[in-house]
Parts: C-alpha cells; sequence; structure tokens
C-alpha cells in the first residue's frame, strides 16, 4: 500500500490517504512526479475539508515506517523540500532542536535509558523548567528525575 500526503499552500498536512501499489506503478512509481499527479486527479482526492481551512494544493508519498521522506506526513507534519523530508510543524519544547539526519526534534539530554524504579514502572516526559527528565512511579505517582551521568531514576 501507498501512502500520499496532501499538503495545503503552507506545504502543511491535511490528510494521508491510502493507494494500492499497483495503481501507483502503472502511473509513474514509488516517489515520482506522475504518482503525485495521478492521486491529484483521483476522484475524491479534490478540495478536501482541512482541518487548517486551507485547501490542498499538492500531494506527497508518505512512508508508514519512515523508509523515506524521514517521517510518516500525517496532520501536525508539514514537507520541507529542502530536506525532503516530512517534520512536526510545532517544537514538542522550545529548547529541543531539529536533528538534521532524523529531522526530528531532540531533547538537550538524552532520552532514560529505562522507565523502571526496581519493580515499578515509571511514567516520564520532558520538564521544560528544569531541562530534564521527569517521571512518576504508577500507580502511586512519586516523583524523580533522569540522571544522565548516573544512567538512573532518582527521587525528587
Amino acid at each position: 500500500m501507498a501512502h500520499f500526503t496532501e499538503l495545503d499552500e503552507d506545504k502543511k498536512a491535511i490528510k494521508t490517504l491510502v493507494f494500492s501499489n499497483e495503481d501507483i506503478d502503472a502511473h509513474g512509481g514509488d516517489l515520482s512526479t506522475g504518482a503525485e499527479e495521478w492521486v491529484a486527479a483521483t476522484p475524491n482526492t479534490t478540495a478536501a475539508e482541512s482541518p487548517t481551512g486551507k485547501t490542498g494544493v499538492s500531494w506527497k508519498q508518505t512512508s508508514y515506517n519512515s523508509s523515506f521522506r524521514k517521517n510518516y506526513g500525517g496532520f501536525g507534519h508539514y514537507y520541507d523540500q529542502t530536506r525532503d523530508a516530512f517534520i512536526l510543524v510545532n517544537k514538542p519544547f522550545e529548547s529541543w532542536v531539529l536533528d538534521e539526519t532524523t529531522c526530528k526534534y531532540v531533547a538537550p539530554q538524552p532520552w532514560p535509558t529505562n522507565n523502571q524504579v526496581g519493580e515499578e514502572f515509571l511514567s516520564f516526559d520532558w520538564n521544560e523548567d528544569n531541562q530534564r527528565f521527569q517521571g512518576n512511579i504508577i500507580p502511586d505517582g512519586a516523583a524523580y528525575y533522569w540522571d544522565n551521568i548516573n544512567l538512573q531514576w532518582i527521587g525528587v
């Protein structure tokens, strides 16, 4: 199955539809302009109702498993023609930067290598104020932060 993302005039993803590989092969093949043009002319792919309020102007093939164009081109992404990649429109946090290799935003600290304290599991996220990952034990809520030097969770 081949996935194509409809883009508005700002290159933001409006929607993604699935087409048969046979149809795409018959109209130029993967990543071809011919396939993009065929998708654009296919009934039910024009004049989409967009959550952004903008109509679609072009289509780009995307990969469900990110094997090309770096990331899946779903809603909340835009297509960067220079990088030939789909990138999130909004950074998750102000301190995060775009990794040019993966075109994903990365935290200023490495991700924790585990999500456990002893036998207990943590739910964790980035704390922008403290510039670190913080988590809570499920279900009792005990708070921890990730120590990147010793690679362990420390109680708050």
